[in-house]
């Protein structure tokens, strides 16, 4: 991991200790900023003035602040330009779009928000590649890395399933159910071809109209893993817009971490790092019944997508991959300004 040499402190103003992105981006990875030497504070970022009198102390005497996924407005930008030694800015979402509901939409403000900062900082951590092209298309010759949201190493050997009837498998936030109730006729049609068990992972069931082959599993962070580890395809449907395609693919990083082949919607980087990587298939809006039909009647297949997902994996997508790359980043950060 390397860094040590001198201890330095690093603030991490985070969307909040619950959000899902916040756990994988910032949380998972302190220990290993701590191993590299750095000292760290968590914060969430302030929505009020009175807000900001309560954190303000605890953090502005870091050497580096990283600031995730929040944009601040044009005044708290200049003042963290003003006051802070360093600034990092992580997302993994077009932050430049409001999103309620899953609904994402253009706003100029959070447009000019988003330029505002990119002005400001000294390092933008992007998910993905996509979302690196939109940081250096907004502000040429800004500093950028790309560390895609790790997951945990893979395990030694996978588990085998014997699963009947097969298991196709989604998880995610409630905020993206809309997506899965989005392919239901063809889910019905691949079932008609395929019988298979839907097993759908989150913090509430889906709503399907009509298709009931379907067992839903509380999400639980103890045991997500083991859950997503007896999918036989695990699948990741999108719309194709804006929103969809700043997306990071972690719920299909973490079907390649358990060696479970992939179906995705073919939006945004899902195509370069699951179909690239022969870790499954990216599919067109009408393409799922046959893409799940296919998968399921091949256990061959479903082998070598599972060990190509493996591959991938530990070939950059973990979580101490992640670690690395900010630790580097962090500390090639010392010194500069």
């Amino acid at each position: 991991m390397t860094a040590r040499a001198g201890s330095t402190s690093i603030a991490f103003l985070i969307q909040g200790f619950d959000a899902p992105s916040t756990r994988v981006r910032i949380l998972n990875l302190l220990p290993y900023f701590r191993d590299a030497g750095f000292s760290t504070v968590v914060e969430v970022y302030p929505n009020s003035l009175r807000g900001w009198i309560g954190v303000w102390p605890r953090v502005r005497g870091a050497e580096i602040l990283v600031i995730q996924k929040r944009l601040p407005g044009l005044l708290e930008a200049k003042f963290l330009r003003w006051r802070m030694k360093r600034l990092v800015f992580d997302f993994d979402d077009s932050v430049w779009l409001r999103n309620r509901k899953g609904d994402a939409k253009p706003s100029e403000k959070l447009k000019r928000r988003f330029a505002h900062l990119l002005k400001r900082i000294d390092l933008a951590v992007c998910g993905n590649p996509i979302l690196e092209r939109r940081a250096l298309v907004t502000c040429p010759g800004l500093r950028t890395i790309v560390v895609p949201s790790g997951v945990p190493s893979p395990d030694a050997v996978m588990p085998k399933r014997e699963n009947s009837p097969l298991r196709v498998g989604w998880v995610g936030t409630a905020i993206n159910l809309p997506y899965l109730l989005g392919i239901e006729r063809q889910l019905a049609a691949a079932h008609a071809r395929v019988p298979f068990e839907l097993v759908v992972i989150c913090s509430e069931p889906p709503s399907f109209a009509e298709f009931r082959a379907v067992r839903f599993v509380e999400w639980s962070e103890k045991t997500e893993y083991e859950e997503i580890a007896q999918f036989d395809v695990g699948i990741m449907p999108l719309a194709d817009n804006e929103h969809s395609r700043g997306k990071c693919a972690y719920k299909a990083l973490q079907y390649m971490r358990c060696g479970v082949p992939v179906i995705a919607s073919d939006v945004g980087i899902n195509r370069e790092w699951i179909e690239q990587r022969g870790a499954g298939l990216v599919v067109k809006e009408d393409g799922w019944c046959d893409a799940i039909a296919s998968v399921l009647s091949d256990t061959v297949r479903r082998e070598q997508f599972g060990a190509g997902g493996v591959a991938a994996i530990r070939d950059g997508f973990r979580v101490e991959d992640a670690a690395r790359k900010y630790v580097e980043a962090f500390a090639s950060l010392r010194g500069t300004r």
